[in-house]
């Protein structure tokens, strides 16, 4: 019986093929989330954090855009302001190798980092 469930198994994994993302299986996908919290006290803390993704997935077009923004603030100074955003662009990911253009976007407050980006090819 063993046996019989590790070929079963093992054809089935066979015809299974892989997702560049979760979007493969749906032509566009949205999420958006947004956290906070306010604590008071012997320290005061405002902390809020947002993010948004964007997935497209067309028959050989496929677009990725995900941007994620964090906010603390702590008796009344600005900690942090953190802003990031990527982007991903890709033509014919159906097939085995395919090419891509990213492209990425940071400004980060607590880091330090005014302007930051990167953009490539693959």
């Amino acid at each position: 019986m063993r046996l019989l469930w590790l070929f079963l198994g093992l054809l089935f994994a066979r015809s299974g093929f892989g997702q560049i993302n979760e979007a493969d299986t749906t032509r566009w996908q949205y999420r958006v989330a947004a956290t906070g919290i306010l604590l008071s006290g012997n320290v005061n803390d405002f902390i809020t954090s947002a993010r948004a993704e964007v997935a497209e997935n067309g028959p050989r077009w496929g677009l990725f855009s995900a941007t994620s923004y964090v906010y603390k603030r702590r008796d009344n100074e600005l900690v942090t302001s953190d802003v990031t955003s990527r982007s991903i662009l890709y033509y014919g990911q159906r097939h085995r190798v395919y090419p891509f253009l990213e492209g990425a976007v940071a400004k980060s407050l607590q880091r330090g980092i005014d302007f930051r980006y990167q953009v490539g090819l693959g």
